[in-house]
């Protein structure tokens, strides 16, 4: 039982309609279910959210809740254009989602415009459209904001995170700002650690391949090679490294060579052995589908365990700093590099450079000299210079610069060492609160050359295949099966179709891959090109012949990998051979059809002999030339054998406004004129003088359409003719629709004809009337 009431208590109750007279009859009465509607949205959630609408049959297959229902769904959010942010745009990109993360209705409080660094957002949405990098995932579940902007943040290469004042954004790639200088001259209790890790063979990464159609996938990325060659005998010649390194061979001629390996044995000894993949680790990248973008995403993870597998920390005093998270800065600290040094700046005169540490240098070697100018006492952020110097062997407070350009200012920190070794150049990974109003810096190596090798990652060509190629087999399939032959009209549709359902034959030892079937006419000499197809749709249609040919055919299975079965038995098919005929036209003699004002009538006999005419369709032309689109009329009428149909075309309510308009009687109305007498159904006129047959008391109103038509059964004299025209007391505007002229009187004008069409289950034919 289910009904629609309005929302509050409802009263149901059972009644019973027939009296039982037996003392002691119990029956029972059973509920099995009593179910409502409320005429209401089940949705009452005021921010803004998707609905998807799916209207199921309750059957007894399907009744109840939907288990599972699934759909690609794209998001709409604003996108940079490259000169502004348009809203309500399909996007991927990760710069986008984090946008919406912040600022979007699904926030309590979500973050106005104003607390956006726009320029920082812009430069991250170019980066990850430059990169291909997107962002594909269904938030279903409960998350926080930093989560979230970690997943995205994350799937664009950059750390999304408020400054104080502003949500902005820092990218991870090369940089080439420095923003700050750490020495122990502005820091102190330097500390590092290196993570020591015996690397997985390969990372696998399970995704929703949207390659595929979204089906949950896996993509194995092995651990990058120490060493590449592009043939094995390369590698094979070069046994100068240590045991364990890995190297890859990537482009022999030999498929089979390719791959991974590791060095076995001493330096310049031992050999080169195929490393399998044995020991994996599992990686998650929320949001990727896309497999080449994975490929390069676990690389670019993979490098970085790599580079930056040292922390270093540093302690700096005070509230007030230049870097902050995700900053870069250069380290200077003996401990670190024993000929890297720091000091400050004592005296400056020309190129010379005198400071209150001592700087030791080996002959042979070049120096550099890093140290922060500024453009003027308003600069407070400066700019990083690095000098090279003169080297001088031995200890010294005072060095020379080489060349020309900025010396560094009494009083600056400056770092001291081997060129390109007088810093480590580091990112600001995270800052941290300590004591006494002082911050903790969180440091990893910048490590460019990581960069370097994800731009040059190519991703292999992604099958989604799993485990090797087992190879080919020359076993052949066994002949198919016939389910069945379909042919002409009724089993194709087409009257000249033909076509073979076909299925592997059974305890096939290979996978069948498509179906062939030759043929040819019955007594014909050679077989035609053989039709095929798939071996998953298992219908071969047989083109080229017409109805009634006889045709010849045989089937035959092909394998997966290209191994023919033998033909199967000569079967001959006559096409159409269970057809109905094609349907006659009608019996003339048994249509008639009369005009009438505004209409006309037909009426049609089918003959009981006429088996084969299930319709008729009737037409409506005055040119001559039958349209059989543009000139249907009505609808199709459903006809059986015997039967007699009648069809009005027109409309049959129009009446003429002249009484007595069809001389039937001999009296008037019209009034006549000179000359003419009715009689017979006919007003005929004789003599020289002009005379009129006129109906009068004809009332019209404003905008009235008349027409008139004339029947003349013959004219004859100089100068005779008959002209139609209407008189009054306000002027009519006329148009003269009809005017035949014959030597005889018709019953239907000489102009105009009636078509009337049969047709059947096979072909169409059409008779004129």
């Amino acid at each position: 039982m289910g009904h629609s009431e309005a929302v509050g208590r409802n009263h149901d109750q059972t009644r019973k309609t027939e009296d039982d007279t037996e003392v002691g009859d119990q029956d029972d009465v059973k509920w099995f279910a009593l179910q409502s509607f409320r005429k209401e949205s089940p949705f009452n959630f005021s921010k803004a959210h998707a609905k998807t609408l799916a209207r199921v049959k309750a059957t007894n297959q399907l009744n109840g809740t939907l288990d599972s229902l699934n759909g690609i769904v794209s998001a709409k959010l604003r996108n940079w254009s490259g000169t502004a942010w348009v809203p309500n745009v399909e996007t991927r990109n990760p710069a986008s989602f984090s946008l919406h993360a912040i600022t979007g209705p699904h926030l309590a409080y979500p973050a106005p415009d104003s607390e956006i660094d726009w320029p920082a957002f812009e430069d991250w949405h170019e980066h990850c459209a430059a990169n291909n990098l997107k962002y594909d995932r269904v938030h279903d579940f409960e998350n926080g904001l930093g989560d979230v902007l970690a997943a995205t943040g994350a799937a664009g290469r950059a750390a999304v995170w408020h400054d104080g004042e502003k949500w902005t954004v820092t990218i991870d790639r090369p940089r080439t700002i420095i923003d700050d200088h750490i020495s122990p001259r502005n820091a102190s209790n330097y500390r590092w650690s290196t993570k020591y890790f015996e690397p997985p063979d390969a990372h696998r990464v399970t995704f929703l391949d949207e390659t595929n159609d979204y089906p949950e996938a896996e993509c194995i990325v092995p651990w990058p090679a120490d060493v590449r060659y592009a043939t094995k005998a390369l590698m094979d010649a070069d046994l100068g490294h240590r045991a364990k390194t890995r190297a890859e061979v990537y482009a022999d001629p030999n498929p089979a060579n390719n791959g991974y390996y590791r060095k076995s044995g001493a330096i310049s000894a031992g050999n080169w052995v195929i490393k399998p993949i044995e020991i994996t680790e599992a990686l998650d990248l929320p949001g990727k589908t896309d497999p080449a973008e994975i490929w390069i995403e676990t690389r670019r993870l993979q490098y970085e365990r790599i580079y930056r597998n040292t922390i270093y920390s540093a302690t700096q005093a005070g509230s007030v700093r230049r870097a902050a998270s995700g900053s870069a800065v250069m380290l200077a600290r003996d401990v670190l590099v024993r000929r890297t040094h720091s000091g400050r700046v004592t005296a400056v005169v020309g190129n010379r450079i005198e400071t209150d540490a001592i700087f030791e240098m080996d002959a042979g070697k070049n120096y550099g000299l890093r140290f922060r100018s500024y453009e003027d006492d308003e600069d407070g952020f400066g700019v990083s210079v690095l000098r090279t110097l003169r080297t001088v062997p031995g200890k010294n407070r005072a060095v020379t610069l080489a060349g020309e350009g900025i010396v560094p200012a009494i009083g600056d920190l400056v770092h001291l060492g081997p060129v390109a070794q007088e810093s480590i150049p580091a990112i600001v990974a995270g800052i941290e609160r300590g004591t006494d109003n002082s911050s903790i810096l969180q440091m990893l190596p910048a490590a460019d050359e990581m960069h370097a090798k994800v731009a040059t990652e190519v991703p292999p060509t992604w099958s989604g295949r799993v485990g090797a190629d087992l190879g080919g087999s020359n076993v052949a399939p066994p002949v198919p099966v016939v389910t069945a032959v379909r042919s002409g009209l009724t089993g194709t549709g087409d009257a000249n179709g033909l076509f073979v359902r076909l299925r592997p034959g059974d305890n096939s030892p290979v996978i069948v891959k498509t179906f062939e079937v030759r043929h040819r006419l019955v007594g014909a000499g050679s077989w035609s090109t053989a039709a095929t197809a798939s071996a998953s749709a298992g219908v071969v249609v047989i083109p080229g012949y017409a109805s009634a040919n006889a045709v010849e055919w045989q089937p035959r299975s092909v394998s997966i990998d290209g191994i023919p079965s033998a033909w199967g038995a000569s079967r001959t098919t006559t096409i159409g051979s269970a057809d109905p005929l094609a349907p006659a036209a009608l019996n003339s003699g048994l249509i008639v059809a009369t005009g009438g004002l505004g209409k006309s009538d037909i009426f049609f006999t089918v003959a009981p002999t006429e088996v084969n005419i299930t319709h008729v369709q009737l037409y409506s032309n005055t040119s001559g030339i039958l349209n059989p689109v543009t000139d249907a009329i009505l609808a199709p009428i459903a006809v059986e054998p015997g039967g007699a149909y009648t069809r009005v075309h027109g409309d049959p309510s129009i009446a003429t406004l002249l009484a007595n308009g069809d001389f039937a009687a001999a009296t008037t109305p019209p009034a006549l004129g000179a000359g003419w007498v009715i009689s017979a159904g006919k007003a005929n006129h004789s003599g020289a003088a002009a005379g009129s047959v006129a109906w009068g008391s004809l009332v019209l109103a404003a905008g009235d359409v008349v027409r008139f038509a004339t029947t003349i059964d013959s004219i004859s004299g100089v100068g005779a003719s008959l002209t139609p025209r209407l008189t009054g007391r306000n002027s009519r505007q006329w148009h003269r629709l009809h005017d035949h002229r014959s030597e005889a009187r018709k019953p239907h004008s000489a102009q105009w004809k009636q078509y009337v069409q049969s047709f059947g289950k096979r072909q169409l034919r059409h008779s004129e009337r």
